[in-house]
């Protein structure tokens, strides 16, 4: 997806199996509305509640991240129901 992944904070960025497969499903807009929103972190986020994660608004769809310091994990990246499923169904 991305040559060099870099938060603009210089965290270098991770990405979930799962997250690479739904942006490259996406038409180039979408795909490039969610890579700037991604290499923006942390502008923008909220910490996720009952959960150790953040998470990112980007019109219907949400990125879900996992800061782990000089990592930056993108765990879940989908429509907003979809995210929030996952979650609740998963080891987060």
């Amino acid at each position: 997806m991305m040559d060099d992944p870099i938060t603009k904070s210089g965290q270098k960025l991770d990405f979930s199996k799962q997250a690479l497969k739904f942006i490259g499903k996406q038409d180039q807009d979408t795909q490039d509305r969610l890579r700037e929103a991604i290499e923006e972190y942390p502008d923008g986020i909220k910490k996720l509640q009952g959960y150790k994660l953040f998470r990112k608004r980007v019109g219907e769809y949400r990125i879900i991240f996992n800061d782990k310091g000089r990592v930056v994990k993108v765990e879940l990246v989908g429509n907003r129901g979809e995210v929030y499923r996952r979650l609740k169904r998963g080891n987060y």
